[in-house]
């Protein structure tokens, strides 16, 4: 029932909003200021994911009747803060099957660090011919191999021995959630502008570009900035409820 919502959900919004169609009026695109067009990428964020909640949700539905064991629905892209997570909890179909059949045989397992990014750009190779290797994808495989691969770095710069040790003597936990939210909001932009190639084309794309990045201003800087570090606490908080919830719901059922 609830997939059945979402789908007439998809279908009000395409026929009030036009924001699919905006995508195609490249005067249109053009002519806006930062804040609509920031709206327009948001919208078809959330469009595409609540497309896909559809898309996967149906045929996932009808495979149960056959005791089959269908990947998980996406999560909420507005809910994501690491891109890695993107990639991992959004189609988790294809996710499964780069892990298995391009990423582990070239060599992508932990402690082997130069084979982990080799295998990681031989995945986006494949995105790439996947998708159809269109020239807008180029940039959206890239920017998301390069966004990905420095959280990686990321990450094994947070785990070693010194920086592990500085952290739990002198940096509280609250304080280390605002440093990891501080840390991804700029890559978090990175990504998010990479989709807006990827849901709307080379020309739109360029358009977010120019008017976001080569001439923003200061102040947009520091709002999108800011977007992106509230979007990261959300999702960290989201996820701190989440395994509370699970918690919770493992000690009812020992009761």
């Amino acid at each position: 029932m609830r997939i059945l919502l979402w789908a007439a959900f998809l279908e009000f919004i395409l026929h009030f909003y036009y924001f699919n169609a905006l995508a195609f009026d490249l005067h249109a695109v053009r002519s806006m200021n930062r804040w609509p067009l920031g709206g327009l990428g948001w919208s078809q964020g959330q469009f595409f994911h609540v497309k896909y909640v559809v898309m996967f949700g149906l045929p996932a539905v009808i495979s149960k009747f056959d005791s089959l064991n269908p990947p998980a629905q996406p999560l909420c892209i507005s809910r994501i803060y690491l891109y890695s997570d993107m990639w991992k909890y959004f189609d988790r179909g294809l996710y499964s099957f780069l892990k298995r059949y391009i990423y582990i045989p070239i060599g992508g397992d932990p402690g082997r660090y130069v084979q982990k990014f080799v295998a990681s750009a031989a995945c986006f190779v494949f995105i790439y011919y996947w998708h159809g290797m269109f020239d807008y994808l180029v940039v959206w495989c890239s920017l998301n191999f390069v966004g990905v691969s420095l959280e990686a770095i990321a990450t094994l710069v947070t785990s070693m021995a010194p920086i592990r040790r500085f952290r739990e003597s002198y940096v509280s936990p609250p304080m280390w959630r605002r440093l990891k939210a501080m840390a991804a909001a700029p890559l978090l932009a990175i990504s998010i502008m990479s989709n807006f190639y990827f849901f709307m084309g080379n020309d739109v794309g360029k358009v977010f570009l120019h008017k976001l990045v080569y001439y923003g201003t200061p102040q947009s800087y520091a709002v999108v900035l800011f977007s992106m570090y509230c979007l990261g606490q959300t999702a960290m908080e989201t996820e701190r409820w989440e395994q509370r919830s699970r918690w919770w719901d493992a000690e009812e059922k020992t009761q």
